[in-house]
């Protein structure tokens, strides 16, 4: 059985993960060569293939200033937050993956945000999804204050 999908997501060292076949290097400053750039903290994240053989890796560290989980159901999906979003699921067979869905929205040019995909793969039975943020609140974050009107 394959591990867990926050399993996929582990620690090489305090700038530096592994996810999957994918290294992410995070920097403390600006950089055009990074996959994006973090204007919160005027940083900037890189990714690359992983080598073989792949590093020595630990689980996420607890608090992690870089990096949060703000989602997880369970074995089926988790999201975090670096920068941008890393979106984890398993891939289901006869579904439309996330990424073809928003470039279908994006492209019908709606009169709201959509999030831009900054990296999309395959692999492992699993899709990783890095997309920038998009400016507000989630609605997880609003749904409290929400009222029926």
């Amino acid at each position: 059985m394959a591990d867990s999908l926050r399993k996929s997501f582990k620690q090489v060292d305090l700038n530096t993960w592994l996810i999957g076949d994918l290294i992410l290097r995070h920097s403390n400053c600006h950089s055009d060569a990074a996959t994006w750039n973090d204007d919160r903290d005027n940083s900037s994240y890189t990714l690359t293939d992983a080598p073989t053989p792949r590093p020595p890796a630990t689980p996420l560290r607890p608090n992690d200033p870089h990096i949060a989980l703000v989602y997880d159901a369970s074995d089926s999906s988790a999201v975090w937050a670096i920068g941008a979003f890393c979106k984890l699921k398993l891939v289901v067979n006869g579904t439309t993956p996330e990424a073809t869905t928003l470039k279908f929205v994006r492209n019908k040019q709606p009169n709201f945000k959509t999030p831009e995909i900054l990296h999309q793969i395959e692999g492992d039975g699993r899709s990783y999804l890095f997309l920038r943020r998009v400016p507000g609140r989630t609605l997880m974050d609003a749904w409290p204050s929400l009222n029926e009107n």
